[in-house]
């Protein structure tokens, strides 16, 4: 069966290393390619596709705001997450902004094929990995204050614990430095965290980052 697979990451060589990936499958895979926002919205319009695979781990653009795109415009079609964490919240929050499945950066090429196949029968894909420990944090109240923070607050606390700047964080997520501000403020008082050193501290204990 031919699976038709819409590729979506600023970084060409990337994109490069996937597609070899993919054609390793002679005659498996149509591949189409796009490097942000404008580009993959231009391809859903012009074509179909049974499968997107998204890096959202871009820097410079909004991940999990472009994971939101397809899913409103063309919510048929189920989206696959490349992600540099392998963590469970940054899988929850992927599959709660509209993603089908979740695959860390750093997968196998026998795992992508797989997981692709997976979405492609309208299946999910959650890596073994952390599957437990997903079903664990699903099914729990939402008593964890990470879970609380809203995606912007959450990329700033990334962006903080990262070593970044409030002015570059507004750069990368094309804000104005007080709307980051705002968003600081709000996620110190979720986590009762009083400033930079400690929302460090209280992210790498977590581990939301690397």
């Amino acid at each position: 069966m031919i699976t038709k697979v819409l590729l979506c990451d600023d970084h060409t060589l990337f994109r490069e290393g996937l597609r070899r990936i993919l054609e390793t499958r002679p005659g498996e895979f149509i591949i189409d390619e796009a490097g942000g926002r404008s580009e993959l919205l231009e391809q859903m319009k012009n074509g179909s596709y049974q499968v997107i695979l998204l890096d959202i781990s871009m820097p410079a653009q909004n991940g999990l705001e472009l994971l939101k795109v397809p899913r409103r415009r063309y919510a048929e079609t189920p989206v696959l997450v490349l992600s540099r964490h392998l963590e469970p919240p940054d899988a929850v929050r992927a599959l709660r902004a509209g993603a089908a499945g979740y695959l860390n950066e750093k997968t196998t090429p026998r795992e992508l094929i797989q997981a692709l196949h997976r979405l492609r029968d309208g299946h999910r894909y959650i890596p073994p990995a952390i599957a437990e420990q997903l079903a664990v944090l699903v099914s729990e109240p939402e008593s964890d204050p990470v879970r609380n923070l809203s995606d912007r607050e959450y990329q700033v606390l990334q962006g903080i614990a990262s070593g970044k700047s409030l002015s570059q964080i507004a750069g990368e997520l094309f804000l104005s430095h007080n709307t980051i501000s705002t968003y600081r403020t709000r996620l110190l008082c979720k986590l009762n965290l009083d400033n930079n050193a400690q929302i460090i501290r209280y992210a790498l204990k977590n581990n939301l980052v690397d």
